[in-house]
Parts: C-alpha cells; sequence; structure tokens
C-alpha cells in the first residue's frame, strides 16, 4: 500500500520475476488514494497469518506476515 502523502496513485501491476525479485508496472491513469490501513486491519485480512512487522519501501508499505 502506498504510504506517501500523496492523494491520487497510479495503478499498480505486481509480478514476480524471480525468487529475489518483483517488478510492478503502472496500469493506467492515477486514481483517488485509499485510507492507509492499519496494522490491526491488516491482521484481520490475512487470517489466519500473523503480522509480524510493517515497514516502509519504495513509497510502499509492506508487511511480514507468518502462518
Amino acid at each position: 500500500m502506498d504510504a506517501s502523502e500523496r492523494t491520487t496513485v497510479p495503478p499498480l501491476r505486481f509480478s514476480l520475476v524471480n525468487a529475489d525479485v518483483m517488478r510492478y508496472e503502472t496500469m493506467g491513469p492515477p486514481r483517488p488514494r485509499w485510507p492507509q490501513l492499519l496494522p490491526a486491519e491488516v491482521q484481520r485480512m490475512l487470517r489466519p497469518f500473523t503480522v509480524e512487522r510493517g515497514f516502509t519501501t519504495g513509497g510502499l508499505r509492506e508487511y511480514v506476515a507468518v502462518r
């Protein structure tokens, strides 16, 4: 999820290129940004996984979850 302060974001498509490489591509014009999810909301959405931690890289909020 986008962690920047922008009000619009481009729709992205993610694909796994290699075991340790992910590519993302812009897929159209910018759209209004969704509200940021809090860790507790992500935890509920990913059940039965447990969110271990979150971090921001390249303007995207990422979470590590384990089962």
